[in-house]
């Protein structure tokens, strides 16, 4: 039924019944193909979190894609440790769901969000069969962003091993100078015995 009305008015319903969508979320503003559009965001699901809640975990099977609508977030490595922040406008867990692996990540809220899921079911792909170079596309976009957070794993475990060992060094000698105060006298008799 929507095919068969006028573009231009195809493009204001679009618009008016999913703007929000449109206006916030990068990858849907920057979409020209109004057809794959109108596949799409027919299937989205809003979604809220809480300040504070996972997401999703690191090793979670990953069959949705986050488009963030209002917020922010923060992905951590499996040892714990924060290597990005995505905020309003951004897509999560694409470059896990398109390539059919487990999340790479744990994702956390930093505030209140508001999401858009788009399930990567079988009849979702099914549906988007005739839209197979722009889902190509998507994933290697995927496979890129996938490349891309584990360089910023790997570069935020070194750091904080990096940073553990400077700690651990910071209070050994801090240790060593609380046992010389500690035991100056026993150290200048065996300074004295060495001489």
């Amino acid at each position: 039924m929507i095919k068969m009305l006028p573009p231009s008015l195809r493009d204001e319903v679009l618009s008016n019944t999913f703007g929000e969508t449109l206006e916030h979320i990068t990858f849907f503003r920057e979409m020209n193909d109004i057809d794959f559009l109108w596949k799409v965001l027919p299937l989205l699901k809003p979604f809220k979190v809480e300040k504070g809640e996972v997401v999703y975990w690191t090793g979670d099977s990953a069959e949705d894609v986050f488009f963030l609508v209002r917020g922010s977030v923060t992905l951590y490595t499996a040892k714990g440790n924060p290597f990005i922040k995505y905020k309003e406008g951004d897509t999560l867990g694409d470059s896990d769901a398109l390539l059919n692996l487990p999340r790479d990540s744990k994702c956390v809220a930093l505030t209140h969000l508001r999401l858009m899921i788009m399930c990567m079911t079988p009849s979702l792909l099914n549906s988007l069969k005739r839209e197979e170079k722009r889902i190509v596309e998507m994933i290697l976009i995927a496979r890129k962003k996938r490349d891309y957070h584990k360089r910023l794993m790997q570069e935020a475990d070194r750091r904080a091993e990096k940073e553990q060992m400077i700690q651990t060094l910071i209070n050994n000698k801090v240790n060593l100078y609380k046992y010389i105060a500690g035991n100056e006298k026993e150290l200048q008799m065996l300074t004295k015995k060495l001489n």
